[in-house]
């Protein structure tokens, strides 16, 4: 009786999956899946193009253009401002800034002084410093000779050094 119960569930099963497979019931197939989640991936892609939508790195060889029109004047021309504005940076910094300190000036002048001559930016940095270190009343009075791009540190040191230590 077992047997023939086992047989019949069997045959059941096999009935019903040749019927399945010829009516296509089953579940879709993972191919038929995939292309619609394709199909909706490039309808959205359109549909973002259509809107404005780039994406990173799709537009860089279309601007790429090794062919350039190039105007030999243009190039001689930029070449030659090119030039002058090195040559001035240069001359810039090597320029030299002579700044006369008499006796009796205290810090708070000598930093005004310093502004006037394009020494300093910041006033109130150097007197804080000044301050700070309780050096306010112990610049040298003398000439002076800066580079126009000495720092803030070195004019200091510059300034409160006695004047046999400076060459």
């Amino acid at each position: 009786m077992l047997r023939h119960i086992l047989l019949g569930v069997g045959i059941t099963l096999i009935v019903v999956a040749l019927v399945l497979m010829g009516v296509n019931v089953a579940q879709p197939s993972f191919d038929n899946s995939k292309n619609r989640i394709n199909n909706k991936r490039q309808t959205i892609i359109k549909e973002a193009r259509k809107l404005g939508m780039a994406f990173p790195g799709e537009n860089y060889q279309s601007g790429i253009s090794l062919e350039q029109n190039i105007d030999l004047e243009k190039v001689i021309s930029s070449l030659a401002k090119e030039k002058s504005k090195q040559s001035n940076s240069v001359k810039d910094h090597l320029r030299e800034i002579i700044i006369n300190i008499p006796q009796g000036m205290n810090g708070r002048q000598v930093a005004g002084l310093l502004v006037s001559k394009g020494l300093l930016k910041n006033k109130t940095k150097f007197i804080k410093t000044l301050n700070k270190f309780n050096i306010e009343n112990k610049i040298m009075a003398g000439r002076y000779t800066f580079s126009s791009q000495a720092s803030f540190i070195e004019i200091l040191l510059v300034l409160i050094a006695p004047k046999e230590d400076i060459k």
